[in-house]
């Protein structure tokens, strides 16, 4: 027995854990990597988020004024959207929800006046203008939600921001105010490019040249005077007219030969020259009529051209010496 003990070995302890030098090591290592990953993944969620402001940005650009890449066979611009149906940009209307001040974008009920029809324009003078109806009114949603939305925000969760526009000669300005929620005016030294305002200005019309003339000998024509020109553009509701329709405006500008429209709201319009006004009932023409399309691409030019007057007949057309 004593020879058998003499032949064990000690054996040496086997040690389960870390020392709490090991630990500190091993939580620095882990603080580094989790801050470096924050860090990386911070600025991806920033630019999601900017991301999303943008795309949601463009989706009220779209619903305000319709596609501006869409052109027609000339390459002139198609003139769509909320503000060529109604005849004015939108307005900022108050809730308590967020996002809701965009609602006259997609909610019928501030619309149930003035849907998407034909109107006859108001009488100018108590006289009525024959043979013209205009479509307008409200044919929305302009903006569609998705599931548990209840109003446009931005990518931080903001509503857009209504404004005056910086830039001369436009009317309204709709902003997201980036990632710190200030506008640029109020934060200037901020150099996060996250920060920055996303802006989007609106002009509510454009100016429209229109030239009235009547046919010669020969084929040519010249400028006429002694008319009186009509713009027919649509009258969006008021607190004083809840009905909206339609509005004849007439233009008193001249610019050498051209009658000056300011302002007229993009869309199919209709202008018409008076040869005499009111309109007489008369076998021949009194007043000559043209649907033109409005758009911000250029500043149109409309021509309305009188025919030719027989020369038996007097300056009207209707036998008058």
């Amino acid at each position: 027995m004593m020879r058998q003990s003499q032949n064990f070995r000690a054996i040496p302890a086997i040690r389960i854990g870390l020392t709490l030098i090991e630990l500190l090591v091993v939580l620095v290592v882990l603080t580094i990597l989790a801050t470096v990953a924050i860090r990386a993944t911070d600025g991806v969620f920033l630019q999601s988020r900017y991301d999303a402001s943008v795309r949601t940005l463009r989706q009220i650009d779209l619903a305000i004024v319709g596609d501006r890449e869409i052109r027609q066979s000339d390459g002139a611009a198609i003139a769509t959207g909320f503000l060529s149906d109604i005849g004015r940009l939108p307005v900022s209307i108050a809730s308590p929800v967020p996002g809701q001040n965009l609602r006259e974008l997609w909610d019928q009920s501030l619309w149930t006046e003035f849907l998407f029809q034909a109107y006859v324009p108001d009488p100018t003078g108590g006289i009525p203008h024959p043979d013209i109806s205009i479509v307008c009114g409200w044919r929305g949603p302009y903006i569609t939600f998705g599931f548990g939305q209840a109003g446009v925000l931005d990518g931080w969760g903001r509503p857009f921001e209504f404004r005056v526009p910086q830039t001369s000669g436009f009317d309204l300005a709709i902003a997201s105010l980036g990632a710190d929620g200030l506008s640029d005016a109020d934060n200037p030294n901020s150099v996060d490019p996250y920060s920055f305002d996303l802006v989007r200005e609106y002009r509510s019309g454009t100016d429209v040249a229109v030239y009235v003339s009547q046919q010669i000998e020969g084929g040519s024509a010249q400028p006429l005077d002694g008319v009186r020109v009509f713009v027919f553009v649509p009258r969006p509701p008021t607190q004083s007219n809840p009905t909206g329709g339609v509005v004849a405006i007439e233009t008193t500008e001249r610019v050498g030969n051209a009658w000056v429209f300011r302002d007229v709201p993009p869309g199919r319009r209709v202008f018409r020259a008076y040869r005499n006004f009111p309109p007489q009932a008369d076998p021949q023409p009194q007043y000559i009529t043209r649907s033109a399309l409005v758009s911000f691409s250029a500043v149109p030019d409309v021509e309305l051209v009188f025919p030719r007057v027989p020369e038996n007949n007097g300056p009207n057309g209707n036998g008058d010496d």
